[in-house]
């Protein structure tokens, strides 16, 4: 994979893990199963073989450069400004023959599988898509994104639960924030992103130009719950790190 670069946004403050507070580190840092969740997102990204690896830091980066040691590319985020403009961020970085862009979060793909990310990629490509975004029909959708379909199951938008109807509510396909964009595209469409009302750029609201453009976007339905563990607490860290420990307990041994 040669003309694909990985983006993991590692910038942010991990505040709700401490009560709203920044905590003492960053929060990829936390350990699952005694190691830093982070190091997980890059192992499996690594069997990708990708061209670039690039980690937009924000929120003590040099405790998070230090940690990972040498060998990665490193892009500084100034200002927590939001997802859209941490990934904004390593444009710049690009080399020139990068054809795809798969953007993930540092602090929720620890469980991701390499063959599950190939055939998000697989299919990207194959359909020549502008944007593909990974999907998950959880149990309990809430406080994550709800994907609004037409009757027909055309993808029509993306709706925070913060806007959403009481109707919307009780979608249960949410987005996970896990994308493949094309480079070019996303290079030049990025910008157009709004600011939101909590003074942040965010990425989903590149599906959302996509539609308006009638570009060609598809959705990648996970079809494993357990590939995708969201932590925003101290319970879900907990049990994150359960999680971790009983998948490497299963692991073959060498």
């Amino acid at each position: 994979m040669n003309n694909l670069a990985v983006i993991i946004l590692v910038a942010g403050e991990g505040t709700r893990l401490n009560h709203n507070r920044p905590f003492p580190k960053p929060k990829v840092l936390y350990e699952l199963a005694d190691k830093p969740m982070i190091f997980y997102t890059l192992e499996t990204v690594k069997l990708l073989k990708p061209a670039q690896i690039i980690i937009v830091v924000g929120y003590q980066a040099e405790k998070v450069m230090k940690t990972l040691g040498p060998g990665y590319n490193f892009v500084f985020q100034e200002r927590a400004l939001g997802t859209a403009n941490a990934a904004e961020c390593a444009i710049p970085k690009l080399r020139r023959n990068v054809r795809d862009l798969l953007v993930l979060n540092g602090d929720d793909s620890a469980f991701y599988t390499s063959q599950t990310l190939k055939a998000v990629i697989a299919r990207h490509q194959k359909e020549k898509n502008i944007l593909t975004f990974v999907t998950l029909v959880k149990k309990d959708p809430f406080g994550l994104g709800r994907i609004i379909r037409s009757k027909e199951g055309k993808l029509l938008r993306i709706v925070e639960e913060k806007i959403a109807t009481e109707r919307e509510k009780k979608i249960r396909e949410v987005n996970i924030g896990c994308y493949l964009f094309n480079k070019n595209w996303f290079a030049k469409n990025v910008s157009l992103v709004w600011l939101s009302k909590v003074g942040e750029y965010y990425l989903t609201d590149m599906v959302e130009i996509a539609l308006k453009k009638k570009q060609k976007v598809a959705t990648f339905k996970l079809k494993n719950e357990t590939e995708w563990v969201g932590i925003n607490n101290s319970q879900e860290l907990e049990i994150a790190d359960r999680l971790m420990r009983k998948k490497i307990s299963h692991l073959p041994k060498n």
